[in-house]
């Protein structure tokens, strides 16, 4: 095989990986089922990044002794909530280390177990920390500052769209319910 046809098989398959990447990300945000949650203030910044908003949710930090499901959640892993609506916002009903067979009332977001905490009355840890992948969301310049306002008022909700794998997206986050920005191909 040849120099030059080397480079070009790399450059075609490097170029399959990106389109793959974007066209992965705006299939699930197109067709995925859409679930609203609420946004809980949070705090750190990073200047490096450019203007994004950090975003929490009420599903980040759950107290497993309040839902149904697996309690033996130790360290990091993977975790499925099972969400119901609840007041215009879903809300986490069930948690499983496996995934669920959910109602058609209900989604499911799979999320990485960040930390564990133990109850100092039980020997297991009872409160678990989760990422979903959607802690972040990038906003036009000089955006940021007033949209991160609005959340520490918890006037903050995110439309996520959720793949049957449980995968999450952020389609559009909204203030006081009114869309302000929704998610771009670029």
């Amino acid at each position: 095989m040849t120099g030059p046809l080397r480079i070009a098989i790399a450059a075609a398959l490097m170029t399959a990986a990106l389109v793959y990447m974007i066209w992965d990300r705006m299939s699930l945000v197109t067709t995925g089922r859409v679930v609203t949650l609420q946004v809980v203030p949070v705090d750190p910044r990073d200047m490096f990044r450019g203007d994004y908003v950090v975003l929490s949710y009420k599903i980040s930090r759950l107290d497993l002794n309040q839902l149904p499901g697996d309690s033996d959640f130790e360290g990091r892993g993977t975790i499925y909530v099972t969400l119901e609506p609840k007041d215009g916002v879903w809300d986490a009903v069930s948690v499983s280390r496996k995934m669920p067979n959910a109602a058609p009332s209900q989604a499911v977001i799979r999320g990485a177990i960040t930390g564990a905490y133990r109850n100092s009355q039980e020997d297991k840890e009872t409160t678990v920390s989760i990422e979903y992948g959607i802690e972040s969301f990038f906003v036009p310049e000089g955006k940021g500052r007033p949209i991160e306002d609005e959340r520490n008022k918890d006037n903050v909700t995110v439309d996520v769209a959720l793949g049957s794998d449980g995968r999450a997206a952020i389609k559009t986050l909204k203030i006081a319910g009114e869309a302000v920005h929704s998610e771009t191909l670029f």
